[in-house]
């Protein structure tokens, strides 16, 4: 029964996250502690299955053309250089101070993504980037965002997309591209629990198809069915989710 709801649950997070661009292992790993599972082979579960499903989305996505991908390879590399920096430094500043002011961004951010309006000319969908731009916006979101998500232990998506839209990418497109930039650093977090805890294999195979079809779901609503806008708000639905639990985490322990 476990294996079941475990799918279940999968299924529609994957559906959900893959519109917003962000990566569902906040609920997951939470969702499969709970029905029993070990809390690291969770965590690793998790992570891969995040790799399959944005690997799916990604895809899909691309066929289109929603990914910007002159942004999102200088993002990927600076978080793969700056995450473990953070990660070492880690050890000398107060975990605590760092969730509760990352939350405060996530609610201004969140809050930013359903009440702001785009100007018009920077709400349509022929964004571009050029060589100079993909550096000097690029490696510093990158760079940002890898560096916090490595002090905080977290995934640095929520915090990619967010900007991206500030700076003037269209929702669909950030959404897009941060999938695709979260397949990365996802499969850098599952290498490093794995080593820690090793993985669930019975857990893994329960839920990968879920996984994978709640992504071709989710891409398709966002492919076909939703505007910036609806997809603007879903992303700050889930902002608000992301802050209200490292809010509860930070008052609670």
């Amino acid at each position: 029964m476990a294996y079941i709801l475990a799918a279940l649950i999968t299924f529609v997070a994957k559906s959900i996250m893959v519109i917003t661009g962000a990566g569902a292992a906040f609920i997951l790993i939470p969702a499969f502690y709970a029905l029993g599972f070990d809390l690291h082979q969770s965590m690793s579960t998790a992570l891969l299955l995040n790799v399959v499903a944005m690997a799916f989305a990604s895809y899909s996505y691309s066929r289109i053309g929603l990914i910007k991908y002159k942004l999102a390879f200088p993002i990927i590399i600076a978080v793969l250089i700056t995450s473990p920096l953070g990660a070492y430094l880690s050890k000398f500043v107060p975990r605590e101070t760092l969730l509760l002011l990352f939350a405060l961004f996530l609610l201004f951010a969140a809050s930013m993504m359903i009440f702001y309006k785009q100007k018009k000319n920077n709400s349509g969908e022929d964004f571009q980037i050029n060589k100079v731009q993909m550096l000097t916006i690029g490696v510093p979101i990158g760079a940002f965002a890898g560096f916090v998500a490595g002090l905080l232990g977290i995934g640095g998506g929520n915090m990619i997309i967010p900007i991206l839209i500030f700076i003037g990418v269209p929702a669909r497109f950030a959404a897009a591209t941060t999938s695709f930039i979260v397949l990365f650093s996802s499969f850098g977090g599952f290498l490093g629990k794995l080593a820690i805890g090793g993985l669930d294999i019975k857990l893994l195979f329960s839920t990968i198809i879920a996984a994978i079809l709640g992504a071709l779901f989710g891409s398709y609503l966002m492919k076909y069915k939703l505007s910036n806008k609806t997809v603007k708000v879903m992303i700050g639905i889930v902002l608000y989710m992301v802050a209200a639990k490292m809010l509860f985490d930070y008052f609670v322990h």
